[in-house]
């Protein structure tokens, strides 16, 4: 089947090609034709060359830890540390998602006829556990203190 779809499109282009070599005017019309999708695949080729390199440089920014960390490790050291943020972060959101979807009942004033597996469980507590403790630490230490927070609340100390 494919075979005779490739042989009658064949078939086809030669028939066009002998038809626009009969008739010049045809064939301009068909090179403008051409022209025209072939610079709107330029057009498409340099928007993806330009967002790949957007995307290469901010994967390179994102590999830089922290402003004052000098290089005097691996970068990859960097990369591990975040990654291992990512479990956690998806602990909190499943547990947020999970304390949501166990709320609705009574905030709806319905039954609640749900139960959850034990996995959201964990999440929950880690959600609560990163609440609390996350914003105590993230007030009092000072590498998690943005300049231009601090330039702004200078006035209040």
């Amino acid at each position: 089947m494919i075979l005779l779809i490739a042989a009658l499109a064949a078939f086809a282009l030669i028939v066009l090609y002998r038809l626009s070599r009969r008739y010049p005017l045809l064939g301009d019309s068909l090179a403008f034709l051409c022209v025209v999708a072939a610079s709107l695949f330029v057009k498409l080729q340099r928007a993806f060359e330009k967002a790949g390199l957007y995307a290469h440089s901010v994967f390179e920014k994102s590999l830089k830890f922290h402003p004052n960390v000098t290089g005097e490790t691996w970068y990859g050291v960097h990369v591990l540390s975040r990654l291992m943020w990512l479990p956690l972060a998806y602990c909190v959101l499943f547990g947020e998602a999970a304390n949501t979807y166990l709320a609705m009942p009574a905030l709806s004033g319905i039954q609640n006829i749900v139960t959850l597996p034990g996995g959201f469980s964990v999440a929950s507590a880690l959600l609560f556990f990163c609440s609390s403790f996350g914003c105590f630490v993230a007030g009092s230490s000072p590498i998690l203190t943005l300049p231009h927070f601090s330039a702004r609340l200078s006035w209040a100390g």
